[in-house]
């Protein structure tokens, strides 16, 4: 499910596949790509080689899209550990952004057209 806020949406998707959407409005695009630095800052400095942490990023990402796949229980949490392993790949350069990330503009509401009939 796409959550929409009062900027739009950030959908995020792996192998071509949706898995999951974001709200744009309160938390901005620029707040989940910090998130996704500061995990990778954090795993080197618990001395995690960027060879490892892109491994563990993959195998995340890839235990996500199968649970997507399988139609299995997807829990919020691990929406969010989702899309900062996928924005950490985006930006260890391993995925490319166009690929995996799609801002959508807010959708407009339906409204019917007013008809002003002139005399």
């Amino acid at each position: 499910m796409i959550i929409q806020g009062k900027d739009g949406s950030l959908v995020l998707f792996y192998n071509n596949k949706l898995i999951s959407g974001f709200p744009l409005g309160y938390h901005k695009y620029e707040r989940y790509k910090t998130q996704s630095e500061n995990l990778i800052l954090d795993s080197l400095r618990k001395n995690k080689t960027m060879k490892d942490q892109i491994n563990m990023y993959k195998y995340f990402c890839d235990l996500i899209y199968e649970r997507k796949i399988n139609n299995q229980r997807i829990s919020g949490l691990d929406h969010q550990k989702f899309c900062a392993c996928l924005l950490s790949l985006v930006r260890l350069k391993v995925i490319d952004e166009d690929d995996a990330v799609f801002i959508a503009p807010r959708k407009k509401g339906k409204r019917g057209k007013k008809f002003i009939q002139y005399l």
